[in-house]
């Protein structure tokens, strides 16, 4: 059987014929079949599950120590790594917050439009960063924009996130899969794809995704407006401690002069002061006569006049919050230090995370797992099902749903953020700290792009010296450039590397592509095209994307070989495919991100997802043999 298609490939029987190479065979599918397994059940960590693989490998000896650690120095990975970094900083430097905010004056408040306005904005976006950074710069706004024109969340979110992905597949650089299948060819001879090769493809692909959610697929997602949807909303209200500043233009204005109410849309419930003792008052304690007390003033009247540290109980929404801190002469309390001072803004930062179904906190107290010490952060308000809960935050037991706003430095709401257990709604941006670099980070992305789009330098090369000069312009911090990549990917990447060596070394790549060529070689060319594309779309709808591109591409490389045709169409196929991850909520991070505040269930990503799957299939199966012919 494995004879027939020896002579097409010259090192076939050397490679089958090898002593011992049955047992390396089936070591490799032995390990790639558990690597699946633990990818779809996630018993462990994606991450952990692909270092897991590369110790077995480099344990067994099926590759070389070297081997085992060099997808770490893979150009891949260290352009995946660059683009983190170059997308936090358009995102540090405001620009990607102010493209998104030009949604609000496109887009209107119809449907249509604004899921037209939405993926081609995301799609664009996730064209040149990553799709999860994407599809979370855009998040508050379209939750904005659900609030305002009283459209469902559930009828955007998901337009949100398969945007991303769709914008993904139209550069090099777009999304893990693009780079891995191309370096894939690299590393064996063949030319790879440049920067814009992808886009004859997924340009269309693009287009045709827009196209089916503004004409066909919105009418396949749920509205769902009960309380539960309600968790999704970014303009929510929080109760939260002030405290009024010396200089501040409230001092010595009653609470009606100060027009909080109408000017803030701020609601002062408590008013606490110290107030020095009247004379004559006894005392019964220890020690010297205290000249001051704590006065609190519940349910204030609005001829109450503001003092200088006065700590003001308030409920509002975050954004009316930070525009009185701006302008108002007050300071939320968990920013002042131990002597009154403020803390450096630049520092600090908001986020509101919302409590995931499966977190082991759902049931006890804040207070009872020593939220602030074991996270490093301040709880300032919970917000469950539409309402505002006014007891001690401490003291409240935490259900499943409820958004904290949390405050602390960047560093413990980084930590945080990559705590499984909470899903990161947004970061609430104090101020934009480096906004007066926006052009140069403008100019830097542009630069990097035409030295990997002309083929200058290496994309590799290209997006590294762009991230040097983002440094050196000031348009990111080394920490925050640190702190900007998500390393759980790196090492999923640089962990599965080896495995795709593995099955080049130990001949199992060529004998599955030989399976292959039995089951579909009598279909030619088409038939193993057709069978790549929907094999690496099923995979990619229980695994990383990247992974499923990973494990795939080896296979189809040796088939081609094999078949003595040319790779690139089954190259860009599978990297197409990859980013089909459109059937299950769990088949990607961007989909995961809206799930919950979509009030989504697991098949509504199945009704969109698949009619969605279909149309890309036979678009790419009459355009990819066009533009790269067999």
């Amino acid at each position: 059987m494995l004879g027939r298609v020896d002579p097409v490939s010259g090192r076939a029987l050397a490679v089958l014929r090898a002593p011992g190479y049955h047992m390396e065979i089936a070591l490799v599918l032995v390990i790639l079949l558990l690597a699946l397994v633990f990818f779809a059940t996630e018993w462990l960590r994606v991450d952990l599950t692909a270092i897991a693989v590369l110790l077995v490998l480099a344990v067994t000896g099926l590759v070389t120590p070297q081997q085992a650690y060099g997808g770490f120095a893979n150009p891949a990975v260290v352009t995946v790594v660059a683009m983190y970094v170059l997308g936090a900083a358009l995102t540090q430097t405001g620009v990607t917050h102010a493209i998104g905010r030009q949604i609000y004056t496109i887009a209107g408040d119809r449907e249509p439009l604004l899921i037209l306005a939405i993926m081609l904005t995301v799609g664009t976006i996730s064209s040149f960063m990553n799709n999860i950074g994407a599809t979370a710069i855009l998040f508050p706004a379209v939750m904005g924009l659900a609030r305002q024109s009283r459209i469902a969340p559930s009828k955007l979110l998901i337009p949100l996130a398969f945007g991303s992905l769709l914008g993904g597949v139209v550069t090099l650089i777009g999304t893990p899969p693009n780079l891995l299948v191309s370096m894939a060819m690299e590393a064996r001879g063949m030319p790879g794809f440049k920067l814009f090769d992808y886009a004859p493809v997924g340009v269309p692909v693009l287009i045709l995704g827009v196209g089916y959610f503004v004409f066909v697929g919105r009418h396949l997602l749920p509205s769902r407006t009960n309380v539960e949807t309600e968790v999704g909303s970014f303009i929510r209200s929080y109760l939260t401690e002030l405290v009024v500043q010396p200089g501040s233009p409230l001092i010595g204005r009653t609470l009606g002069e100060s027009r909080l109410g109408k000017d803030f849309d701020v609601a002062v419930l408590g008013i606490i002061r110290d107030s020095p003792v009247p004379e004559g008052v006894p005392f019964e304690g220890v020690g010297e006569r205290p000249t001051t007390r704590r006065l609190r003033i519940l349910s204030p009247l609005p001829y109450e006049v503001l003092q200088s540290g006065d700590h003001l109980l308030v409920e509002a929404g975050v954004e009316k919050i930070m525009d009185l801190r701006r302008t108002g002469g007050v300071q939320i309390k968990a920013e002042l230090a131990e002597d009154g001072q403020p803390v450096s803004t630049a520092d600090i930062g908001l986020m509101e995370v919302v409590i995931s179904p499966q977190s082991w906190i759902v049931g006890r107290t804040l207070k009872e797992i020593d939220f602030r010490n074991r996270f490093q952060v301040t709880a300032l308000g919970i917000f469950r099902h539409g309402e505002v809960l006014h007891d001690k935050l401490g003291h409240i037991r935490i259900h499943s749903g409820d958004v904290l706003l949390v405050q602390g430095h960047r560093e413990a709401l980084g930590r945080l953020a990559e705590e499984r257990h909470f899903l990161v709604m947004d970061e609430v941006a104090l101020e934009v700290p480096r906004s007066d670099r926006a052009r140069y980070s403008v100019a830097i992305m542009a630069l990097t792009v035409i030295l990997a789009g002309t083929g200058l330098l290496h994309i590799s090369v290209a997006a590294t010296l762009g991230v040097f000069l983002m440094v050196v312009a000031g348009c990111i911090g080394m920490n925050d450039a640190y702190r900007a990549v998500e390393w759980k990917s790196v090492f999923l990447i640089g962990g599965m590397i080896p495995l795709a060596d593995a099955m080049e070394k130990s001949g199992t790549a060529l004998w599955l592509a030989h399976l292959v060529l039995d089951a579909l070689g009598g279909l030619g060319p088409y038939g193993m095209l057709a069978g790549f594309f929907i094999v690496t779309a099923v995979i990619t709808q229980i695994m990383s994307n990247a992974a499923a591109a990973l494990l795939v591409v080896p296979i189809a490389l040796e088939v081609a070989a094999s078949a003595g045709v040319s790779a690139r169409p089954f190259a860009m196929i599978i990297a197409v495919a990859a980013s089909c991850s459109f059937m299950t909520p769990v088949a990607h991070q961007a989909s995961v991100l809206v799930y919950g505040p979509g009030n989504y269930r697991f098949f509504d990503y199945t009704r969109a997802g698949a009619p969605l799957v279909a149309l890309i299939f036979l678009l790419t199966m009459f355009l990819v043999p066009q533009v790269f012919p067999f």
